[in-house]
């Protein structure tokens, strides 16, 4: 099997079920740029990363020792700090970078907004395989330029653990801003196109009267608490 599809089916595999295991606590929420307005979640995902990273790092030492001799660099032929985070090609421009980050995290937001919306009647548990194939997709069709970072704690958390290992390049290779596109272009692309899902289709869609009635601000109230006279005939 191709190693790209390897990569791509990994990640995907990797978002269903960590969506799954914390989907009953908080949602699943495990990207800012997804999370966006609830804040909270933020040091959670970065920490979530950065132990992550350090989890591979511990576990795959001695092959990174066979790899490099002990040496550890960015670039180059034993360049392994990709393995932790992401860095942009010689060939792709700052610009073309942000565009890529916008679109690629903004078509994960607008599926995963597709997804929950309630109006499509998608059951709750399937969110999380569906979450997971379109990280797989997404992978598949627009990881070419950059390796479909497309959430600023993936990648923000594990640089801060290269930094441990790699020194302070990790923020200034290939350019020193490189590192913040990561961060600000996902979460544009996310308000962007998590929008436009509802301009373009979840406005229009009829709600089921049923799960509207479901979802009533009025409760039900009780035959009890409504005060009966007795009916002479």
């Amino acid at each position: 099997m191709n190693t790209w599809i390897q990569i791509n089916v990994g990640w995907g595999f990797a978002v269903t079920f960590s969506a799954l295991t914390v989907s009953k606590v908080s949602g699943g929420h495990l990207n800012p740029a997804v999370t966006i307005i609830d804040y909270n979640y933020y040091s959670s995902q970065i920490i979530g990363a950065f132990l992550g990273a350090a989890g591979v790092y511990v576990l795959y030492y001695d092959l990174f020792e066979a790899f490099d001799g002990g040496i550890r660099t960015i670039s180059g032929p034993k360049g392994s700090a990709a393995v932790f985070t992401t860095f942009s090609p010689d060939w792709l421009s700052p610009r073309g970078a942000f565009i890529d980050q916008i679109v690629g995290t903004g078509i994960l937001c607008l599926f995963v907004v597709a997804i929950i919306d309630k109006k499509n009647k998608i059951p709750e548990y399937l969110h999380c395989l569906f979450f997971g194939l379109v990280l797989l997709m997404i992978g598949c069709a627009f990881g070419a330029n950059l390796g479909y970072p497309i959430n600023p704690a993936r990648d923000f958390g594990p640089r801060l653990f290269a930094f441990i290992i790699y020194g302070p390049e990790v923020f200034t290779y290939p350019y020193p801003t490189y590192w913040l596109i990561t961060i600000i272009a996902p979460l544009i692309g996310g308000v962007l196109f998590g929008w436009s899902y509802y301009f373009f289709s979840g406005f229009h869609i009829d709600e089921d009267p049923i799960t509207a009635m479901k979802e009533s601000e009025y409760e039900p109230v009780s035959t009890t608490d409504i005060p009966l006279k007795v009916v002479k005939h």
